[in-house]
């Protein structure tokens, strides 16, 4: 039921008929009763409420105000004014009256306060008055004697002016003061005023409420005891998403909670499309380590950042923890590594067996393959200087390059040591020699017993060889101008070219020089000759007591042999067409194909030239023909007086005897049928 707060101030009359509009309170037509207040009937827009016209009581809520005070007026008494006795209200000479003061107003959020002034005795032409709430104007008014100078205390019934009214204003407190200041009074001995009906009305909060902005309970901004305050609504408990905070105070919980208790994240229920998390806080994605278990975030195992049920699958892993076929555990599978990067067992390598924290960072390797433990690889070879010992790549003696095993056997070696058998040495052993592209101690030449660098650059030799130092070769004999000095090639006189001994005796001889009874000279003795293709002094021929070029190309023959100088040979005789002169075979007269001088005498004849005697002539004389084969000019037979190319071809006869034409033959007698002409000696 709806009431109205008000309180009149004043002095009031008891009557009990209707009493004239004048005297009612503000704003009534009419009242009655014992008091002035009593309203019966109101103007229109104004509610009667208990016994007084208010404007929109409608909106008002009934309060009851406990405590208050009535008027503080210095002096309250009645009085009269022209022609109106004993007016109600009261009437002062002072300028600023305290109307009321009020403790203890029940809650409320508007306040309107209300008065009648009564206007006595001569004012100012303009004259202010003020109704003033806790120090605060909140209505006023002017009254000027140009309203009439007569009947005052009536027209101040009337007087639109005379009523001050502050309308609702926004007021809270339980406490207020109001006050009515007057100013401008022309003769303060006559400035007498009056005022009656002073009302005080309070819009109330709700019933549950303290403070509000409006008398619903929905528009509360605290709540009386024990009523808790939920948004803007007093209830007697929290509402739905709300805890109680303090003794009169719902706090809305965080967002998705639905229910919470002490703080407003400690949450014991959801709304939709949350969840709770461990009991005390609702969230619209499960964190990382939990699932969505109906309307929970219940956790995953041990290990597992994000899962979908407990206890699998697990999708992530915390840090530490590795997921393995969706789970997730401590260590990974053989064959598997901890990315620590994703948290995941990621699969090792095809060469690892097992690997960690890289897929190549291997710790054990795949058959085939071997480990190298200082880059956690698997190679199908060890690197140099590393062997495989079981499948782990093993460091090899510090001088191996290669090997199969530590210390030994090495397969090849480091710069400064060469590989003797299955071990690397700095100095390889007599017979080998330290190979620097191979790093091998590799055999020296057969013909070496100790060699450097190659196998032919020899520092000893073997049995049967002679080192040669200008290249360090075992040579089965020396080269020219070197002979085999105890092993080693010695440098010949300059005049060897091979030699057995220096400075003799030489085997050959260098060009210019030629051997002669082991020694080299730049002539050769009597009997032999300069070879210049042996360089030798080769012996002449045996005829020859000197010779030179060659053997036959003789320049003295021995005793009984000449010397044909045209080919430089030594003969038992001379050839056609020379003779002996002085053991030299002379040239015969050109005639001559021999003879034994020059220009005669001749012995026989070259072609042309017929011996006669001991001369070559081209014509025989009488008695003899030129004997074509034997180049003699020989006798004609005895009958023939001449004769041409045989002694039997006559040509002409001696006396007494006849040529037979037909066969060139001295007959004694011609021929039958033939006679002989003795004129001519001729058969005819």
């Amino acid at each position: 039921m709806n009431k109205l707060w008000w309180f009149t101030l004043g002095l009031l009359l008891v009557a009990s008929q209707a009493a004239p509009s004048e005297y009612c309170s503000a704003y009534c037509f009419t009242c009655s009763g014992s008091t002035a207040a009593d309203c019966i009937l109101c103007p229109t827009g104004f509610n009667k409420v208990s016994g007084s016209c208010a404007i929109d009581t409608t909106a008002y809520t009934s309060v009851l105000e406990t405590g208050s005070s009535t008027s503080t007026f210095s002096d309250q008494k009645a009085f009269n004014c022209g022609d109106f006795p004993g007016l109600p209200g009261m009437y002062s000479d002072d300028y600023v009256v305290q109307v009321a003061s009020l403790t203890n107003i029940a809650p409320h959020y508007s306040m309107r306060a209300r008065i009648f002034i009564l206007w006595v005795d001569t004012w100012a032409a303009t004259n202010l008055v003020q109704l003033i709430v806790d120090n605060t104007m909140r209505a006023s008014a002017t009254y000027s004697q140009a309203n009439g100078t007569t009947d005052q205390c009536k027209r101040a019934l009337t007087d639109p002016s005379s009523l001050l009214d502050t309308g609702d204003f926004a007021h809270n407190t339980a406490v207020a003061v109001a006050m009515v200041n007057i100013s401008a009074c022309l003769d303060t001995t006559k400035c007498n005023w009056g005022m009656k009906d002073f009302i005080l009305i309070v819009k109330a909060c709700h019933s549950y409420c303290s403070v509000c902005t409006t008398s619903l309970q929905i528009d509360c901004s605290a709540c009386v005891s024990p009523y808790l305050l939920t948004g803007t609504t007093c209830n007697t408990t929290c509402g739905v998403g709300y805890y109680n905070s303090s003794a009169t105070t719902c706090t809305i919980c965080s967002t998705g909670c639905s229910a919470c208790a002490v703080s407003a994240s400690n949450c014991s229920a959801c709304t939709a499309s949350y969840y709770l998390l461990t009991g005390t806080s609702c969230v619209s994605t499960c964190p990382a380590g939990t699932y969505i278990n109906g309307s929970l975030c219940s956790s995953c195992l041990t290990g597992c950042a994000t899962c979908t049920n407990n206890p699998t699958p697990c999708q992530s892993c915390t840090t530490s923890y590795f997921l393995t076929a969706s789970t997730c555990a401590t260590s990974c599978p053989a064959g598997t590594f901890g990315n620590t990067a994703t948290n995941t067992c990621d699969t090792c390598n095809s060469a690892c067996t097992a690997c960690t924290n890289t897929a190549t960072n291997c710790t054990a390797c795949s058959s085939g393959y071997a480990l190298i433990s200082s880059t956690y690889s698997c190679v199908t070879s060890c690197p140099a200087s590393n062997y495989n010992s079981s499948g782990v790549c093993t460091t090899c003696s510090s001088s191996c390059a290669t090997c199969t095993g530590n210390p030994s056997p090495c397969q090849s070696c480091n710069s400064g040591s060469f590989l003797s058998g299955t071990t690397c040495v700095a100095s390889c052993p007599t017979g080998t020699f330290g190979n620097t592209a191979t790093k091998t101690c590799d055999n020296c030449d057969p013909s070496c017993t100790t060699c450097t660098n190659t196998a032919l650059n020899c520092s000893g030799c073997a049995s049967g060889y002679a080192l040669f130092s200008s290249n360090f070769t075992c040579l089965a004999s020396c080269p020219f101008g070197y002979y085999n000095s105890s092993g080693t090639c010695a440098t010949c006189n300059g005049s060897c070219a091979t030699c057995t001994s220096n400075p003799s005796p030489c085997q050959s001889c260098n060009s210019g020089w030629f051997l002669t009874a082991s020694t080299c000279a730049t002539t050769c003795p009597l009997g032999t000759f300069a070879n210049s293709a042996t360089k030798t002094c080769d012996s002449c021929n045996g005829i020859c007591t000197a010779c030179s070029g060659t053997a036959v190309n003789c320049s003295a023959c021995i005793s009984s042999y000449l010397l044909f100088s045209s080919n430089y040979t030594c003969l038992n005789s001379c050839p056609a067409g020379f003779y002996n002169s002085s053991g030299t075979c002379a040239t015969c007269n050109g005639s001559c194909a021999t003879c034994t001088g020059s220009p005669s005498p001749c012995q026989s004849c070259n072609t042309g030239w017929f011996l006669s005697g001991i001369t070559c002539v081209t014509t025989c004389p009488a008695l003899k023909f030129a004997n074509s084969l034997n180049n003699k000019c020989d006798p004609c037979d005895t009958a023939c007086l001449a004769c041409n190319g045989t002694s039997s071809n006559c040509s002409s006869c001696i006396t007494a005897f006849a040529l037979v034409p037909y066969n060139f033959t001295c007959v004694l007698n011609c021929p039958t049928g033939w006679w002989e002409k003795t004129s001519i000696n001729s058969c005819i």
